[in-house]
């Protein structure tokens, strides 16, 4: 089994056991050299969460890069998905959930693969480390729901005037409150992200690719882009309305970059 495929195409079985709505928005998504498995959304709090599994026993070396995956797709949630934890690797994510800042949060997750009768193979999680919800909670009193309506309504109005600025660049509903807008070009879909502190661009293939083309195209478009010194991120006070429309010329030019090298890999590839 292809567990990464399977996972994104039964990311409701995973949402059971965490307690989180979850949503898949890519698979295989690319940042510099950086290749994340899953990055999905919790629907309830609208939260980004990286989803990280290995086929082998949890190592410290494997968490570290899920640090490093969490820190570039800027998530709050990781999830780290193995077939077996070291009582080592629990004491890990159990000393980030109590010290990291409380909008962060650290699973652990137990795959077992289970085959009943003449059934397909289905795998079974089971979570060994969590977050203390309670402990979280007191320590996360700022995160108001207010707070949160306030953030989405900033969200929709930057994509707004993004849209009025730039209406051929994406398809944006006018209600959108999302973090991204996903552009789709050529076989790789462009997520246009707006962050607290700044836009980029992030690549990755197309849902469906069981042969993993379109994620080699994202690979040697990303790899094109930084040779060009295209860079997938800009800092800016992106919370700050004032920055706003540089903040859209500034995506509208990365999107007119990324166009032009994928457009140039797709049609070498169609050769």
């Amino acid at each position: 089994m292809d567990f990464t495929p399977w996972l994104e195409e039964n990311i409701n079985k995973l949402s059971e056991v965490l307690g989180i709505a979850l949503e898949v928005e890519g698979r295989e998504v690319i940042s510099g050299a950086l290749r994340a498995d899953l990055i999905a959304r919790d629907n309830q709090a609208d939260k980004l969460v990286l989803i990280e599994s290995q086929l082998y026993s949890a190592d410290l070396q494997h968490l570290g890069q899920v640090l490093a995956y969490l820190a570039a797709f800027r998530a709050d949630i990781a999830v780290w998905l193995a077939p077996s934890f070291a009582e080592h690797d629990c004491l890990a994510i159990r000393w980030l959930n109590e010290n990291t800042d409380p909008r962060f949060s650290f699973f652990a997750v137990q795959v077992k693969a289970v085959r009943i009768a003449d059934s397909l193979i289905a795998a079974l999680f089971e979570v060994v480390e969590r977050p203390n919800e309670w402990e979280k909670q007191v320590r996360a009193l700022s995160e108001t729901r207010g707070e949160l309506i306030g953030l989405r309504k900033t969200r929709n109005e930057f994509w707004s005037l993004f849209a009025a600025k730039y209406p051929d660049d994406a398809s944006i509903n006018p209600g959108h409150i999302n973090h991204s807008v996903v552009v789709p070009i050529a076989n790789l879909n462009a997520s246009l992200t707006l962050g607290q502190d700044g836009v980029g661009i992030f690549l990755n293939g197309r849902r469906g690719d069981l042969q993993g083309e379109s994620s080699r195209l994202a690979d040697d478009c990303s790899l094109a882009l930084e040779q060009q010194g295209i860079t997938k991120w800009e800092s800016f006070d992106a919370y700050n309305s004032v920055n706003w429309p540089e903040m859209a010329d500034c995506l509208h030019k990365k999107l007119h970059q990324y166009r032009e090298v994928i457009e140039s890999f797709a049609g070498k590839s169609d050769q």
